[in-house]
């Protein structure tokens, strides 16, 4: 079975690639200024707010019952 990736997909993983790649870098660099615990909390407000934007953007519902 042969399947074969269209160029949204390749473009999504390149992406990924480079931000994944970067992260370490960044990490390290960030550490100089940040405490461990600043640097996570960093993290999860920008993914809350990433999340957020797309939520909102893609009209996604809350789940709220």
């Amino acid at each position: 079975m042969k399947t074969q990736l269209d160029s949204r997909t390749l473009a999504s993983l390149g992406i990924t690639l480079i931000f994944w790649a970067s992260a370490f870098a960044g990490i390290r660099a960030a550490l100089d200024a940040y405490s461990p615990a600043h640097l996570a909390l960093l993290r999860f407000l920008v993914a809350s707010v990433t999340l957020a934007v797309y939520a909102a953007l893609t009209r996604m519902p809350s789940g709220a019952a």
